[in-house]
């Protein structure tokens, strides 16, 4: 006979262990779901709202295999009006008379050399799963795709790696100039440098700060998405542009994914800004004014002769800025060091422009 006196306490108790028993739960359940190795994948080109299609192919499948080995994908199919998600396992269809709209679609798969399939195609009814068997046999550039399509659906397109290994090449130069346009490309290449055409699309994903984006018609912006189709060996031509003056070096890292999240690759390229050419000249005309007005403060000059020396302290700092540009006077400098510009100019205007032009006449009558 139970006691009720005793029940408050087995029932505290029983909440007791319970509590000390969710988190294990909580880790094995977890622990199942980072096992899964397959995700429904999406159609990676958008689908029109306004479209006669009855709606879109799903599937279920690796996305990434081995060669020779096979891989089982669940296709079904997902009305428009039906959340994306939705699955005919977790999807509870409120009226039956729903998969009497749809006819059962026949779907087939996009057959290539890369990739065998059993069946080729199949029957599916709506509301139902059929399975495929996939065998991939060769590929390239460690990427392949997998498409299959049905009249009046949307056709299912992905990409599974089997071992990718192409590394990312970069077009944009070592130094760019603040304030226009730099254009650049990222290269798909081999172990030998060569660009490889990709085996399935992909999607790469650019960002940077302290620098804009912009590829064809879009809008500038710090971030920046670009799709590459198969047997594409590059990404579009995509404009950088630094908005800062001072000369830095600004990072574009690079994540390519494939299926719309499962990242393959990621480099991080590098570029130094180069100032425009009027800073540098601002710099040198600085540097040859300061030593001007050293000058003007242990002569006290006036009227006239302050002006005259004013001018040429500029004219010097200018002229010192032209000549090192055309490289007349053989002295290469980084044009990113504006500290140097300014003691360029201070020694152009304490060594004097009469002496630096006579010795640029005597050079030229030399050679």
């Amino acid at each position: 006979m139970i006691n009720r006196s005793q029940c408050p306490r087995r029932l505290a108790f029983a909440v007791f262990i319970l509590l000390i028993n969710l988190p294990a739960q909580r880790q094995q359940a977890q622990a199942g779901a980072i096992s899964i190795t397959t995700k429904p994948i999406q159609n990676i080109t958008p689908r029109p709202e306004t479209s006669n299609l009855n709606g879109y192919i799903q599937a279920d499948l690796p996305w990434r295999a081995q060669i020779n080995r096979e891989f089982e994908i669940d296709l079904w199919l997902v009305p428009k009006d039906t959340d994306a998600g939705a699955t005919p396992r977790h999807r509870d269809y409120k009226l039956p008379v729903t998969s009497l709209l749809f006819s059962p679609a026949t779907v087939h798969m996009e057959k290539n050399e890369d990739v065998e399939f059993s069946p080729e195609s199949t029957i599916i009814p709506f509301g139902e799963r059929k399975t495929i068997r996939a065998r991939i046999v060769n590929s390239k550039s460690g990427l392949v795709e997998i498409s299959a399509f049905a009249q009046d659906w949307e056709p299912m397109q992905a990409t599974v790696d089997v071992g990718f290994e192409l590394s990312l090449k970069s077009t944009l130069n070592d130094a760019i100039s603040s304030g226009s346009p730099s254009a650049f490309v990222i290269e798909f290449v081999n172990a030998s440098g060569q660009a490889v055409p990709l085996g399935g699309p992909v999607a790469i994903v650019l960002s940077t700060r302290g620098a804009l984006l912009r590829s064809g018609s879009q809008q500038w912006g710090e971030t920046h998405l670009l799709d590459v189709n198969t047997g594409g060996r590059s990404s579009p031509l995509v404009e950088i542009k630094a908005r800062s003056l001072n000369p830095v070096e600004r990072f574009v890292e690079t994540t390519v994914m494939i299926n719309s999240g499962y990242t393959i690759a990621t480099e991080i390229f590098r570029t130094r800004v180069i100032p425009p050419w009027w800073i540098p000249l601002l710099c040198s005309s600085a540097g040859a004014m300061s030593y001007t007005l050293y000058e003007l403060t242990r002569r006290k000059q006036k009227g006239r002769a302050l002006f005259r020396k004013v001018f040429a302290g500029v004219l010097s700092g200018g002229l010192a800025y032209l000549l090192i540009d055309w490289k007349v006077l053989g002295i290469r400098m980084d044009s990113t060091s504006l500290q140097g510009f300014f003691i360029l100019g201070f020694l152009f205007s304490h060594i004097g422009v009469d002496l630096v032009l006579a010795n640029i006449k005597k050079t030229s009558k030399n050679t």
